[in-house]
């Protein structure tokens, strides 16, 4: 793609073959000067809980889609939130922040991360969802920014006297 800068575009016209000298704009010969920019295009494609089953303050797997579509690269910050339902904003419980993370121009990736899941987020069915956002260039496309997961997770609280965490599970034998 052309890189982002001032160009100018427009005809020179050849007085002696133009029918009508009066449009003859001498000072830039009919050119225009204007700026492109190209911009960016986070794309938050897909993300799937691998862990179906969880319990705060343990290891949580999940799968994420992305990409930047856009023909400038960026800067962003992608954010990982749980909610009751599958439209993901702000102000759903965050889960994890990567932060200005670097987003190569018409580029796609996946990654499986585990983190630990908070003990604060409440007990019950979750969907996932992330959020992406730049950091330094324009968005071409803010819409397609916020990804829920198609399916849930369950959070759930061991009782205090759980002391059997790392236990051996007799039932899978």
């Amino acid at each position: 793609g052309l890189p982002s800068g001032t160009y100018w575009i427009g005809a020179r016209l050849d007085s002696s073959t133009d029918n009508s000298s009066g449009n003859n704009e001498t000072s830039g010969w009919d050119a225009f000067e204007i700026y492109v920019q190209q911009v960016s295009d986070l794309d938050a494609i897909s993300i799937t809980p691998f862990t179906t089953d969880a319990f705060g303050g343990e290891d949580f797997e999940y799968h994420v889609e992305f990409a930047n579509n856009g023909a400038q690269w960026t800067y962003g910050d992608i954010e990982i939130r749980a909610s009751y339902n599958q439209i993901i904003s702000s102000i759903d419980p965050l889960l994890v922040s990567y932060p200005s993370g670097y987003f190569q121009s018409l580029y796609g990736q996946e990654s499986t991360p585990i983190i630990t899941l908070p003990d604060s987020l409440a007990d019950g069915e979750w969907y996932l969802g992330m959020i992406m956002t730049t950091t330094n260039t324009t968005d071409g496309n803010p819409d397609n920014n916020t990804v829920a997961s198609a399916t849930t997770f369950t959070k759930s609280s061991r009782p205090s006297n759980d002391d059997c965490a790392d236990a051996i599970r007799l039932d899978c034998f």
